[in-house]
Parts: C-alpha cells; structure tokens; sequence
C-alpha cells in the first residue's frame, strides 16, 4: 500500500488546476508524476483517504481578515513577501512545511545518509512559494556508528 499523500501537495494541484495548468505543467511544479496529479483530481480518490475537502479550500487570492494579515496582504500586493521571514504571520499569513532531501544512502556502511532539510512558506494570498535550506549534515538512521 502506498504512504499517505502529501495534503499540501494536492492542495497546490488543486489551485494550479484552477489557474488553468494543465495536468503536465502541475505535476512539473509539484513534482509528481502525472497519473499522481490525475489522481489528486479524482473525487473518489480524495474521498476514499478523507482528503475530499481539499478541493473545497478557497483559491489563492484571498482577503485579509485581521490586521496582521492586512500588513501582509499590503506587502504581497507589490510583491514583497521578505514579511515572511517574521514568525508573527507562520499561520496567520502563511503556511509552513518541511521536506528531507537525501543525497547519498550510506545505509550499508554508517547507517545513514548525508541530507538537507528544506523548509517552503507559501503565502495566503498569491500562493508564493519560499523555499530555504534549514540544515545540511548526516542524519543517521539507527545506531551511531562508533
């Protein structure tokens, strides 16, 4: 059985969708393969993993609702998203999510591997995507090698 889907993912299938993106051009900003993103589109899909409500979520572009987020929106508005490295808005004006990359499988050897985590912020309001490096080093997987 395969793992749970990314819940981020689809939402961002589901806003490329409705922009006009085709099936192609959302799974090469996402970085799935296009029967995924076919998938991420199929209502029977969603619902048999509880995910159905996703395709419900508002579209980018939204208003702002609180005078935090009214500060952001101000900001977004001409294209300055730099707000984003404030905490004061993770959640109020966007979302955060973290990903591990890892670059070389050491398993066999060190029970590890060498990786990267990234963290991605994307905005509320244009859906603008921050991605940053947050760390880089071995990660190991059992036991420390002695």
């Amino acid at each position: 059985m395969s793992r749970e889907p990314d819940r981020e993912l689809v939402r961002r299938a589901w806003i490329l969708r409705r922009k006009g993106y085709t099936q192609e051009q959302i799974g090469d900003e996402i970085g799935r393969a296009s029967r995924t993103v076919q998938n991420y589109h199929r209502e029977e899909w969603l619902a048999a993993r509880g995910l159905l409500y996703i395709k419900d979520i508002p579209a980018p572009g939204r208003s702002p609702v609180m005078p935090l987020q009214e500060e952001a929106f101000d900001k977004c508005q001409i294209g300055d998203h730099s707000w984003m490295k404030d905490r004061r808005f993770d959640g109020v004006a966007y979302s955060t999510r973290s990903e591990r990359e890892y670059q070389t499988d050491w398993k066999r050897v060190t029970n590890g591997a060498v990786g990267t985590k990234w963290q991605s912020k994307v905005c509320y309001f244009c859906t603008f995507d921050s991605v940053e490096p947050r760390w880089s080093g071995a990660v190991y997987v059992g036991e420390v090698p002695a």
